[in-house]
Formats: structure tokens, C-alpha cells, sequence
């Protein structure tokens, strides 16, 4: 039941109740040792991939990142990956100017905010034909939630737990 839950989009952890106690939860990136695919990680990528640039406002990632219902962006230039931008980033960054900022121009700086300075650099990225077992392994031992997959350093797709942990109900 776990993973079949816990596997879904946009839900990202679930609590372990003993005895009507909160005990813990269980997250996706618990699940991810038990991820064992040899299967390439292309059978379970995503390959339309949603960018955003360098010079794109962090603004417009954050209306993408709501409208598609997804938690983070490659930012690419010519094709090349050369960042990531996840809800967590673009929180930080709204959360730094507000402090850093007068109230009466932090609106202004809000919108004016670029990816490139709020974005994580340089991505971690892997092609498309590693397994996924070995994709599960990447995103434990770096703590990401996703990994851009390149082919001759242009994006291709990209993998997030939730394609990996979909891999167990299977």
C-alpha cells in the first residue's frame, strides 16, 4: 500500500501511525533503495521535457512549475543543461530578498529575480541509458529529486523518484 500511495504524483511522504501515535513517515526517498530495474532509465523518463533559461524570471519558473503540477525545472542554455530550479530554490530566493529588501521594493525585486540567481548549478545529470536501479542510487547519494538525462550534452528526458518508485508496483 506504500508504494502504491507514496508512488504518486505530488505526494511526496506518508505517516506511520502505531497505536494512534504518529510514529514516522514514510518518503519516496525511503523507498528508493528498494528500486533494483536493470531496465534502462529511458523506459520510465520523462522525454518533453518543460525548461526554463538563465535569463528566464524566476517568476515565470514558478508559474510553470504550478501549472504543470511538477517540482522542478532544468534550466538549459542552447540546449545544454547548466542548472536546476526547484520549488525549494525559488522559495529561498523569495524568502532572501524579503529579508534582505525593503517592503516597499520587494515586489519589484520579486519579479525582476532571474533563474540563473536562484537556480542550483551545475545540475546533476546522467544519460538515458543507465539503469534505473543505477538513477535510484545517483539520487540517494546527491539527495535529488530528479536527474536531467543528456544524450552528447543535450537534454533528452528527465527521471524523477516518482518514475523510480513506480518501477516497484510492477
Amino acid at each position: 500500500d506504500i508504494i502504491k500511495t507514496v508512488g504518486l504524483p505530488g505526494l511526496t511522504m506518508l505517516p506511520v501511525i502505531d497505536d494512534g501515535k504518529l510514529v514516522g513517515v514514510v518518503t519516496k526517498a525511503d523507498l528508493l533503495p528498494l528500486v533494483k530495474s536493470e531496465e534502462p532509465v529511458s523506459k520510465v523518463m520523462t522525454k518533453h521535457v518543460i525548461t526554463v533559461g538563465l535569463e528566464d524570471r524566476v517568476v515565470h519558473a514558478r508559474r510553470l512549475i504550478i501549472d504543470n503540477n511538477i517540482a522542478r525545472l532544468p534550466v538549459v542554455k542552447e540546449g545544454e543543461v547548466v542548472g536546476i530550479i526547484a520549488e525549494m530554490d525559488i522559495a529561498r530566493a523569495f524568502a532572501k530578498l524579503k529579508k534582505s529588501i525593503s517592503m516597499k521594493y520587494q515586489k519589484h525585486y520579486v519579479d525582476e529575480l532571474l533563474v540563473r540567481d536562484a537556480m542550483k548549478s551545475p545540475a546533476i545529470v546522467a544519460e538515458p541509458d543507465i539503469s534505473i536501479k543505477e538513477a535510484a542510487e545517483i539520487m540517494l547519494k546527491n539527495n535529488i529529486g530528479a536527474i536531467p538525462l543528456v544524450k552528447d550534452n543535450k537534454l533528452v528526458g528527465i527521471v524523477t523518484r516518482t518514475d523510480l518508485i513506480k518501477t516497484l508496483r510492477e
